[in-house]
């Protein structure tokens, strides 16, 4: 399992969870509220992307970092002027063999 959390300090926050062949947008704030779950291939998407636009949290995907897919949307729900970024890479499988997780070029696509 691999995601993306932005949130702020408060613990709301959104989420990008992929999991195997699945990737799944969140929203974690009052409630847990699943917005979007489909099926995902990593080599096809690598770049993914949390932003506030203008009041609207934008879950969205690329295969370039330069032309983006919206996989999901909702009313902004936390202040986006001040987030904590947790980029997190794990397994609920064997821990003898976790497989590996590499995270390249934050912000900067190729």
């Amino acid at each position: 399992e691999v995601y993306l959390e932005v949130s702020d300090p408060g613990g709301a926050g959104a989420l990008l969870i992929a999991n195997g062949d699945s990737i799944t947008a969140r929203a974690d704030g009052a409630t847990t509220e699943q917005l979007r779950y489909e099926s995902y291939d990593a080599d096809d998407e690598p770049w993914w992307r949390i932003r506030d636009d203008g009041g609207v949290i934008r879950y969205e995907l690329s295969s370039d970092g330069v032309e983006w897919r919206q996989l999901a949307e909702t009313p902004a729900f936390f202040d986006s002027s001040a987030v904590q970024i947790a980029i997190v890479g794990g397994t609920w499988d064997d821990p003898l063999d976790p497989g590996v997780a590499a995270f390249d070029d934050y912000n900067q696509p190729p």
